[in-house]
């Protein structure tokens, strides 16, 4: 019961939203789940007294980490593809194809990466940050009309390249899912703002990675 108590609490505190279940987040119970499959492996070894059944049973136990070793010599790439970020690729596209008349605007979920970057590397445009209104705003409706005091620069530029993180979805310190009215249930929050993006001229995503994503918008001329 020592050992079971830790998991009825983490599951309780995930069910009230107050504990992830995820990653670095389940390190802490690691050690019982070794407990528990080294007396397993204890028990078994002392039920089979064939070594063939041993053997076969270590297999077993090692047969996923040894796939999930090959599976990174072969594709390294995909080596812990959750903890890669592409944010120095993205902002060296927009660099190279950055023009005159252009201006940049990073949506808040990417600022702390194009901080880190720019000054890093000195790039030839200097970006809108965007501000976060989620705080203020009571829909999303709503958070687009706060999001106007941003969108005011655009006034006069020919295109503008829009770039926002795709993979996290909250800043530091937010609370879980909450504004609700901005985490809807299979719904990807970022998805009305580029809907509205899109309304306001020739709408292409020109860089797509794990996690940032840039778009570029051509605005809509006045005839």
């Amino acid at each position: 019961m020592i050992l079971l108590f830790p998991f009825l609490f983490v599951f309780l505190a995930s069910g009230l939203k107050l504990y992830p279940l995820d990653e670095r987040f389940w390190v802490f119970i690691c050690p019982v789940l070794i407990l528990f499959i080294a007396k397993g492996t204890d028990e078994v070894s002392e039920f089979f007294s064939g070594y063939k059944v041993k053997i076969l049973f270590a297999i077993l136990l090692l047969t996923g980490p040894v796939y999930s070793c090959i599976q990174s010599f072969i594709f390294p790439d995909n080596f812990i593809i959750h903890k890669k970020s592409f944010e120095r690729q993205a902002l060296a596209y927009v660099n190279d194809n950055f023009k005159e008349g252009d201006i940049v605007y990073v949506y808040w979920n990417d600022i702390p990466g194009y901080r880190f970057y720019k000054n890093t590397y000195p790039y030839n445009f200097k970006a809108i940050e965007g501000k976060d209104y989620r705080k203020v705003s009571t829909s999303y409706p709503d958070y687009l009309k706060h999001l106007q005091q941003d969108f005011k620069s655009f006034k006069g530029k020919k295109r503008i390249w829009l770039i926002y993180n795709d993979h996290f979805y909250t800043d530091i310190g937010d609370e879980i899912d909450q504004p609700d009215w901005y985490y809807l249930k299979n719904t990807n929050p970022t998805q009305p703002l580029t809907n509205y993006f899109s309304t306001l001229g020739n709408y292409q995503s020109v860089y797509t990675s794990f996690d940032v994503n840039v778009s570029l918008i051509t605005l809509k001329t006045k005839e």
